[in-house]
């Protein structure tokens, strides 16, 4: 039996990710959100004051380093202009050695201003939550809330982004995302 899933008649899912994105080895941030059905992109002037999104992530990381090292991920929106990484949240993961963990990673934003960069503004919190692949039991939860701006744009196109590296560079590091939903609340 197959599941259809919607993204017409008023759901509030945008963006399903259906295949797992690519493992992530280095220090540089790469994107953790794969091909899906839907879109990311949010197009310009589309995000008004009150807009709210929330989002969800599950994936798996191999990191067999020994403290401080360990992963992070920064959430945000890829405008067009600056192709840069705005309004990022970030969390950091500092670890023990490990050999496989699992992640869920949960979190909204909220539009508060609109406009140029440095006039728009969101407000975002996220909760990223450890699980020890062998025990089955959360290892760790770490969350974060805060008011962003700056760089924020609402009138060009953004793309949601969730990216993810390393503190330190080996190569038996990886994470990737194995589930990636983002849905429009209001």
């Amino acid at each position: 039996m197959s599941t259809l899933i919607s993204l017409n008649n008023g759901s509030p899912v945008v963006f399903v990710q259906t295949v797992a994105s690519p493992s992530i080895s280095g220090t540089s941030q790469q994107s953790l959100i794969s091909t899906g059905i839907g879109s990311v992109l949010i197009p310009q002037k589309t995000l008004i004051v009150g807009s709210t999104y929330r989002f969800s992530m599950e994936g798996a990381v191999e990191n067999p380093h020994v403290a401080p090292d360990g992963f992070k991920i920064e959430i945000g929106f890829l405008g067009t202009s600056p192709a840069s990484l705005a309004g990022a949240t970030g969390l950091q993961y500092l670890s023990g050695p490990f050999a496989t963990i699992s992640y869920q990673l949960q979190g909204s934003f909220t539009v508060n201003a609109v406009g140029a960069a440095g006039l728009a503004a969101i407000s975002s919190s996220a909760v990223l939550t450890i699980i020890d692949d062998n025990a089955g039991l959360a290892l760790n939860q770490i969350g974060i809330s805060v008011a962003n701006n700056a760089t924020f744009n609402t009138t060009v196109d953004n793309t949601f982004e969730i990216t993810g590296g390393f503190t330190a560079v080996s190569a038996t590091n990886r994470i990737n995302s194995r589930t990636f939903v983002l849905e429009k609340i209001k």
